[in-house]
């Protein structure tokens, strides 16, 4: 109980000790149950009581209702409507067009949180939640998806199995948690409108609140229109290139080639969280979606050559950009700063033997069982104290032992027992390490240390051939380093001015970065020089292809 309730000190925001002990009585009964979703997914859950407290999905811990009706402030929620509920029940997740926002604060409208946050969902006249989830995309991504998309992904609700388990706890009645810009103060005055809007395709509503159709004879909800990958392409595409206009290219020397302008400025400016891949997008090509822009009014494009474009100008007036919030990098640039307190340290690894039931007999006299891992330095202490407390060092050849009936035993075969069996130290120790079983201990920053059996496999780096004779190079076991999967092929994919994407290895053993093109030799330089990594941990390093230098 202590634990857990040190665990949700730790996972949520700060909760007053009485709500907390309130909810987590540890005169209580205490129960861990393990399920598993109709996903198969496995998850653990603790109850209280015969309450569900929190439960565990995937690698983060998330409230339940019942909790949060307790203690409402230690998440972040979104605001919807009670008509969206039973869609909701239904399996669906929230929409970005079911979220009330205060549309005056501009990006911050959706406050400032990272994808994958946990979140609950209430509604506006009742600020109890009705649902648990985690963000599909940032709070900057929702505002500059202008409303179409998922917001969050629902993984618990009212009425669900979960919540059924608390009994016949029903819902209880609070008060919004904030009153919206321009939004009625009367709790009933809101229901009312809300009960009274017909939304069609020709009032201004049907944008906001395009989610939901509510009508005064029956409630009847609108199929939200699903946004396609390659729209979700467009948008991030657009997105990219206006932010690149205001950041890193708002004093651009012009000309500038349209692919230098691509590699230098529109990739970077994506999201560490997305990967930009133009060829998924509706334009296809580089020249197309520059083409459009140019239609908007935005840039100006010329041929300096044949099949060579330049950008010729910029109107940095334009509404497109000035539409594009200040307010936003501001957000950006304290994100960077704790990206920097943040930065990726490499995990300390030590190799280690475990005692086996050859070796037991020897170790367990300095009390290590079965199973106990040792550094080679402590076998080797072991090894000293065990042959000098018996006495076995050879008197003439210092650096020979005289072997006793346990150490025969261990570590002898049968031929080779004689009557004055002996060995040498390099070769007692060597022998014994072979008659322990490997593993490795990994300790990441800010981590309990984590022993696991085996050998540590490297990351490792190889080139393959697609269709159309197209090389790939694909990055194997950074997940096993503690390295995020989608930062890395984002940094690859800025670098080398390539699409990059995540999939399974044929051997479906984890996930790879696929990269396009040979490119070993950046990956490598990446590994070796940011993330920090030992030579001896990275794999086919030595593969790499360096371009030959140009003869002055």
């Amino acid at each position: 109980m202590k634990k857990l309730k040190s665990d949700i000190e730790k996972n949520f925001a700060p909760i007053a000790e009485d709500e907390l002990n309130s909810v987590v009585n540890i005169k209580d009964e205490f129960t861990l149950m393990k399920i598993e979703t109709a996903e198969g997914q496995i998850c653990t859950i603790y109850l209280v009581g015969k309450n569900p407290i929190v439960f565990i999905y995937g690698d983060k811990m998330y409230p339940t209702i019942y909790f949060l009706w307790q203690a409402p402030n230690i998440l972040p929620s979104f605001a919807t409507f009670e008509d969206v509920l039973p869609r909701i029940a239904n399996g669906a997740d929230l929409m970005l067009p079911g979220v009330v926002v205060d549309h005056t604060l501009g990006v911050r409208a959706y406050g400032k949180l990272p994808k994958d946050t946990p979140v609950y969902v209430n509604t506006t006249v009742n600020s109890a939640a009705i649902a648990v989830g985690k963000t599909w995309l940032s709070s900057e991504d929702m505002y500059m998806a202008a409303r179409k998309g998922k917001a969050v992904e629902i993984l618990h609700y009212l009425g669900d199995c979960l919540h059924q388990l608390s009994g016949k706890i029903s819902r209880p009645n609070l008060q919004p948690l904030t009153k919206l810009e321009g939004a009625p103060t009367d709790v009933a005055e809101v229901a009312n409108n809300l009960n009274n809007i017909h939304v069609d395709a020709t009032t201004p509503e049907a944008s906001e609140y395009s989610d939901v159709e509510v009508k005064e004879s029956a409630k009847e909800e609108v199929e939200e229109p699903k946004v396609t990958p390659q729209e979700e392409v467009d948008t991030l595409l657009k997105y990219c290139f206006v932010k690149s206009l205001k950041t890193t290219a708002k004093k651009l020397d012009l000309p500038c080639l349209t692919n230098v302008f691509y590699a230098n400025h529109i990739l970077p400016a994506c999201p560490k969280s997305k990967s930009l891949d133009i060829k998924k997008s509706s334009f296809k090509k580089l020249s197309k979606f520059l083409a459009f822009m140019q239609e908007q009014g935005v840039i100006g494009v010329k041929e300096q050559s044949k099949g060579v474009e330049a950008i010729t100008e910029i109107n940095y007036g334009h509404e497109i950009l000035r539409g594009f919030k200040e307010e936003f990098l501001e957000e950006e640039e304290e994100e960077d700063a704790d990206e920097e307190e943040e930065r990726y340290e490499a995990p300390a690894v030590t190799d280690v033997y475990c005692v086996t039931a050859a070796v037991l007999p020897i170790f367990r006299q300095y009390r290590h069982e079965k199973g106990v891992a040792l550094t080679s330095g402590q076998v080797k202490q072991v090894l000293t104290e065990y042959i000098k407390s018996h006495d076995l060092q050879h008197p003439e050849q210092k650096s020979v032992v005289r072997l006793d009936q346990s150490l025969s035993n261990a570590l002898l075969e049968q031929k080779e027992k004689n009557e004055n069996p002996a060995l040498t130290w390099e070769r007692l120790m060597q022998r014994c390490l072979n008659k322990m079983s490997k593993a490795y201990c990994i300790s990441f920053p800010g981590q309990e240390p984590v022993l696991k059996k085996g050998e540590l496999k490297p990351i490792e780096l190889s080139v393959a051939t697609r269709s159309g004779n197209k090389k790939v190079t694909l990055v194997s076991g950074l997940d096993t380093f503690g390295i995020n999967l989608t930062e890395f092929a984002h940094k690859c994919q800025v670098g080398v001015a390539a699409s990059t994407t995540i999939v399974t290895s044929p051997d479906k053993k984890g996930p790879q970065v696929l990269v396009q093109g040979n490119q070993v030799a950046f990956a490598s330089k990446l590994l070796f020089d940011e993330y920090k990594l030992q030579k001896k941990y990275v794999k086919g390093a030595e593969g790499a292809v360096t371009k030959p230098r140009k003869k002055k």
